[in-house]
């Protein structure tokens, strides 16, 4: 799984208008506008604006690339409870983006977001329990728990998941049928 994809998908959540992303100096002045109305929304306690904030220093989208800065205003915004906030945490630490990242960090606040509903963070539970990451103990059973709740919810890439579970009979009864089926579906 890549952190774009974790990353649109998070964006999506948080109803973000993804622009591409680049080097080039007049987009970065482009952006710059909404960087400072991102800030002042942010420092007044605007959870959706600490979380693009938090995206914009760590892109350096309308602003330098500040890790610290991304990383406070992300966490100010997960602890308000954000999904988006926490998977983007837990994708930073996940993909080894972060300088002390850790499996079990990541587990964390991926944990976090399923507690909330996030599919995303049902998801990567479901990944971490199948492979025993975060110093878990690889549990099927588990997985295929985890997944089935974001199958619920019409998550593709879990979709994806579950059907490998039927298809190889992991933690689940071997079914090919089904797992085409949630092949197609996904």
């Amino acid at each position: 799984m890549s952190l774009y994809h974790l990353f649109v998908v998070a964006a999506y959540q948080a109803e973000i208008i993804l622009c591409p992303l680049t080097n080039n100096l007049s987009f970065s002045q482009a952006l710059r506008p909404a960087f400072q109305y991102y800030f002042r929304k942010a420092t007044t306690g605007d959870v959706d604006a600490q979380f693009r904030l938090g995206v914009g220093y760590y892109y350096g989208l309308g602003i330098e690339t500040d890790l610290n800065k991304a990383l406070y205003w992300l966490s100010q915004a997960a602890k308000q409870n954000y999904t988006a906030a926490e998977v983007f945490l837990g994708v930073l630490n996940d993909q080894a983006l972060l300088p002390n990242h850790t499996e079990q960090a990541a587990l964390q606040w991926f944990f976090r977001a399923a507690k909330q509903n996030d599919p995303i963070g049902k998801t990567m539970l479901g990944i971490y329990y199948l492979y025993g990451r975060g110093n878990l103990v690889a549990d099927p059973n588990i997985a295929n728990y985890w997944l089935q709740q974001s199958v619920k919810l019409n998550y593709g890439l879990a979709q994806v998941y579950l059907a490998e579970l039927y298809y190889s009979g992991k933690g689940v009864e071997q079914n090919y049928p089904h797992a085409l089926q949630l092949f197609k579906k996904a």
